[in-house]
């Protein structure tokens, strides 16, 4: 996966590099009257020395209106939603495909306790993602296709038992002690490469204006959550009771692997993450 993201990468840079903007030539035009011969005024094109085109007609109303789609139009904006707070950019390479990449960063904290273990929980979102909008009726609405190039998003948490407390290990009880109590560290992780589907309305690149708003709703498919779960201290039997280390106890050990074979089995119907993001944009 980390391969086919790179090569997207490296052809949508490339065909940033090749691309150019089309303009159709200018005609000129003028008018004749002849005042001896006829009665009414007529006029008849014709074309300047500089043309090499004669009997064109030249005037504003009859250039080629799809002009503009054909010059490669430039955007950035800002966005918030479920991937976090950041910005982005657009190039239009047609009148149907427009290249947009962008970054989104965030952080927020939420207390949990579960089993007895209270968990102080950093979730960090950081991530950058590459898009292909396709407008297939040439209106706003959008099909965007795309990949998550990084994806940095996991939740940390801080793990800890208060001495004396009791908490469970696959079904096991045990008591934090209270001259060594349990502590630890709780992390879930994604893949760092992800396939992303959207779609939405608005683009960062409009045609005829310069402001535009943009909303995109879809899935990222970053596969089953991986969960992994550390404590430390002394655990005892009873409350200060046949304490010993964790670290050297093997039946503690097990059924500290066999809890977060839980947490991931938990964890495993989590393979696809909702989004929703609200963006503005502005056209150069």
């Amino acid at each position: 996966m980390r391969l086919l993201s790179s090569i997207a990468l490296a052809v949508f840079v490339l065909t940033f590099v090749l691309a150019t903007a089309g303009r159709l030539p200018a005609v000129v035009t003028a008018g004749l009257k002849d005042s001896t011969e006829a009665p009414a005024a007529t006029a008849t094109a014709v074309s300047s020395p500089e043309d090499g085109v004669p009997g064109r007609a030249d005037s504003a109303d009859q250039q080629d209106p799809s002009a503009g789609d054909k010059e490669h139009r430039i955007g950035i904006g800002a966005e918030v939603g479920t991937l976090g707070i950041g910005g982005q950019a657009a190039l239009s390479l047609n009148r149907k495909l427009v290249l947009r990449g962008g970054f989104d960063f965030f952080r927020f904290t939420r207390n949990q306790v579960r089993n007895g273990i209270n968990y102080d929980a950093g979730i960090h979102l950081g991530n950058a993602h590459l898009l292909l909008d396709w407008f297939p009726w040439r209106k706003n609405f959008h099909l965007s296709p795309g990949v998550l190039v990084y994806n940095g998003n996991t939740i940390t948490g801080a793990a800890n038992v208060p001495g004396g407390d009791s908490f469970t290990l696959n079904n096991f009880t045990y008591y934090s002690s209270t001259t060594a109590p349990v502590t630890g560290t709780g992390t879930v992780q994604v893949n760092k490469v992800a396939p992303m589907i959207l779609f939405g309305w608005g683009s960062l690149v409009p045609t005829t204006k310069h402001w535009s708003v943009l909303f995109d709703a879809g899935v990222v498919f970053w596969g089953s959550p991986s969960v992994t779960l550390n404590l430390t201290g002394d655990v005892c039997a009873f409350r200060d009771v046949f304490c010993r280390p964790i670290s050297s106890d093997p039946t503690v050990q097990a059924n500290i692997k066999a809890q977060q074979a839980k947490y991931n089995s938990d964890a495993s119907p989590y393979k696809v993450y909702p989004v929703l993001t609200f963006g503005v944009g502005y056209r150069f």
